[in-house]
């Protein structure tokens, strides 16, 4: 994704809010990823947090996402954390994607 296209997902997720809508697991997704690819990992993983605390549950493709920034960025260990950290949340089921970054 590019910087706008990050910018875009943003405007629309904030926009979701303020109107009073609740958003879904799906928009949380959007967001996650968008902001993963636009080279911030460490805010996503926030997010995921975030969710993980408020009882949504957190998707494979959200972890994805954060987890090939960080191998893209060279910040090995931290993926290793967060790959490791993946297959102790409940629920999570792990695609192919997960183990081809």
């Amino acid at each position: 994704l590019s910087k706008e296209s990050y910018r875009e997902v943003n405007e629309v997720f904030d926009a979701l809010i303020a109107a009073g809508s609740s958003p879904s697991a799906a928009m949380w997704e959007a967001k996650i990823q968008s902001t993963a690819r636009a080279g911030a990992p460490d805010a996503a993983l926030k997010m995921v947090d975030r969710l993980a605390k408020a009882g949504i549950e957190p998707t494979c493709a959200m972890f994805t996402d954060i987890l090939d920034r960080f191998v893209k960025a060279t910040r090995f260990d931290e993926a290793y954390d967060l790959w490791e950290r993946m297959h102790f949340v409940p629920g999570l089921q792990l695609s192919c994607e997960s183990f081809a970054v």
